[in-house]
C-alpha cells in the first residue's frame, strides 16, 4: 500500500512555555487515537512545539484506510419474528441473508458487510478538526 509523510502545523497565539510539551503531546496522542479508530496505520508520529506553533509529523501514513468487515449482532433466534424482521430491515436485507452464530450458548442473528476503505485525504480533515 502506498504511504506518504504528513505534517500538521498549527499557528497559535503566544503559548506559555511550561505548557508546550503537554499541549503538543496531547495533540499527538489524540490524533494517534483518531487514526487508530479509523484503521489508518503509520510508522511513527512525532510532536513539535514552539511558543507560537504546535506541529505533528507522521511518517509513512497510509494513503487509504484498510478495508473492514462490519459485523452487527442482532436478536436471538428465539426472539419474536417481529424483532428479527426489524433487525433485518434496519440492515437493509432480507431475513434469509442474515447469518446465525452461537454466542454464550445461545444462537443469534448477525449481519456482516465488507466496507472498502476510504482515501485518507477524505478522512484526515475530520480527524484533525475533532482535535
Amino acid at each position: 500500500m502506498k504511504t506518504h509523510d504528513f505534517l500538521l502545523e498549527l499557528g497559535t497565539e503566544e503559548l506559555p512555555p511550561k505548557l508546550l510539551l503537554k499541549l503538543s503531546n496531547s495533540l499527538k496522542d489524540n490524533l494517534s487515537k483518531e487514526l487508530e479508530k479509523l484503521s489508518i496505520k503509520s510508522d511513527s508520529i512525532k510532536a513539535f512545539a514552539t511558543p507560537r506553533r504546535l506541529a505533528i509529523s507522521i511518517s509513512e501514513l497510509q494513503s487509504k484506510q484498510q478495508d473492514q468487515v462490519l459485523e452487527k449482532k442482532g436478536p436471538s433466534t428465539q426472539s419474536p419474528e417481529m424483532a428479527i424482521n426489524g433487525f433485518a430491515k434496519s440492515c437493509g436485507v432480507d431475513v434469509s441473508e442474515l447469518e446465525k452464530k452461537e454466542l454464550g450458548g445461545k444462537e443469534y442473528f448477525y449481519y456482516s458487510k465488507e466496507e472498502t476503505g476510504q482515501s485518507v485525504s477524505e478522512l484526515l480533515p475530520d480527524a484533525i478538526e475533532s482535535q
